[in-house]
């Protein structure tokens, strides 16, 4: 099966309905498709903060990955994510790799 590589920006995060998890939605260049991944509220906050532009008090985790990224001089050139499988949880966890 062939591959096309899609260009996605990161569009909102929803807010999950009761048990369920916060989503992020991801929309292409075009705006004409979005995926929708399921993260943990922590994550959630994180990607909200980031979008709307709030220093945390201090740094989370992520953020010292991102610093050590950038003060190296190292670029995220893409995530593919290539397959989906069961989280256990009746839901699915996708695979990916990042290209740096």
């Amino acid at each position: 099966m062939a591959t096309k590589d899609v260009r996605l920006s990161v569009r909102g995060v929803a807010a999950g309905f009761g048990d369920e998890a916060p989503l992020v939605v991801l929309q292409d260049e075009p705006c004409s498709s979005s995926l929708r991944i399921p993260v943990g509220p922590y994550e959630a906050s994180s990607i909200i903060l980031e979008v709307e532009g709030i220093a945390p008090y201090r740094p989370l985790a992520h953020d010292l990955l991102a610093a050590f990224f950038r003060d190296h001089g190292f670029l995220l050139e893409s995530a593919y994510i290539y397959d989906t499988v069961p989280d256990g949880d009746g839901g699915e966890r996708f695979l990916s790799r990042i290209r740096y």
